[in-house]
């Protein structure tokens, strides 16, 4: 190394610890940089609207319940979100949120024990990461006939996300939905065209049977008798039924290679919704 940059290598150390303390400074642990990107497009003067302080969030209410669905053509009980399956939660990048969620999962119910949380998958909670909704690590579950809010700044970026329960496999039931980060109005988007709220494709696994059913079979003591040299003692659950798309389906009838029709060619059951459901045939 010529002696002229190596009399040059500690300036150039120093500026890029400087870089990094300025950048360390716009995103930091405090979701800080949302609050300057809420501060920059609301109004200096007048009512705030809701969501620009802790102390003035936007609120939001999700009651869990039980209720008999056919999402795929099959009725069984499912879990609900005010009176919805798999509903669609929509923030605004910046705001503050407080999401009060009440569990109201009948005593009969094979998982109500296990309580429920909700976690925000792909948030970072920059600030309250005791928000983040996991069993036993940020939080103790919700029991029966109880709440809980949650309560953070939405600090990331606009796109999409999920949410799901984080304490048992009530996810399977239908404990989750699609999460849509919007941008603020004002802000140009990092991409064109930016998100749209409209435009969400939410694709899940759909059992005819509980997360409860799947969880047994999923936990159960090892047997060496069932083990093999693919899956060892592991007990496979068996395929999905359905693949739901936004809470609805593409059924799956049959093992065989196949091809799909509209089902509305087919004979239609009471629960569905012929144009608007597709089966595989072999």
């Amino acid at each position: 190394m010529p002696p002229q940059w190596a009399m040059a290598l500690p300036g150039l150390l120093l500026l890029c610890l400087a870089a990094a303390a300025v950048a360390a400074g716009n995103i930091d642990s405090s979701g800080a940089g949302a609050r300057r990107l809420f501060q920059a497009t609301t109004p200096a003067s007048g009512n705030k609207p809701p969501g620009s302080s802790a102390s003035n969030p936007q609120r939001y209410t999700l009651d869990v319940t039980v209720g008999t669905r056919a999402p795929d053509c099959v009725s069984r009980k499912v879990i609900l979100i005010n009176g919805e399956f798999q509903p669609k939660l929509t923030f605004t990048q910046g705001d503050w949120v407080e999401v009060t969620v009440v569990n109201n999962i009948p005593a009969d119910w094979p998982s109500v024990s296990s309580g429920i949380t909700v976690h925000w998958h792909g948030f970072s909670l920059r600030g309250t990461p005791w928000m983040d909704g996991t069993k036993y690590i940020s939080q103790c579950p919700i029991p029966a006939k109880s709440s809980f809010t949650y309560k953070f700044q939405v600090n990331e970026m606009p796109g999409s996300y999920f949410y799901h329960d984080h304490s048992s496999l009530n996810r399977a039931d239908g404990l989750q939905g699609p999460l849509i980060v919007q941008a603020r109005k004002g802000v140009p988007a990092l991409i064109t065209p930016g998100p749209d709220a409209s435009d969400v494709l939410f694709l899940t696994d759909f059992w005819h049977f509980t997360g409860n059913a799947l969880a047994m079979r999923l936990n159960r003591p090892f047997d060496p008798n069932q083990a093999t040299s693919g899956s060892g003692g592991w007990c496979w659950v068996g395929l999905p039924r359905s693949l739901l798309i936004n809470g609805e389906t593409l059924k799956a009838k049959g093992s065989a290679p196949a091809t799909y029709v509209k089902k509305a060619a087919l004979a239609c059951t009471p629960e569905c919704l012929c144009a608007r459901v597709w089966v595989r045939v072999r």
